[in-house]
């Protein structure tokens, strides 16, 4: 998960989180992808 700081036009700081995952072009890659599409696994990536 990465948390990036925001600052926010009242210069106010904020965080933004964010699930993200690396998929490469394989078959374990694709699956994992699908399965996050469907709900299988989670959370969700952003």
């Amino acid at each position: 998960m990465f948390h990036a700081p925001v600052v926010t036009g009242e210069g106010k700081a904020s965080s933004i989180c964010l699930r993200a995952v690396s998929l490469g072009p394989g078959v374990q890659s694709t699956t994992m992808a699908l399965m996050a599409a469907h709900g299988d696994i989670g959370p969700m990536p952003d």
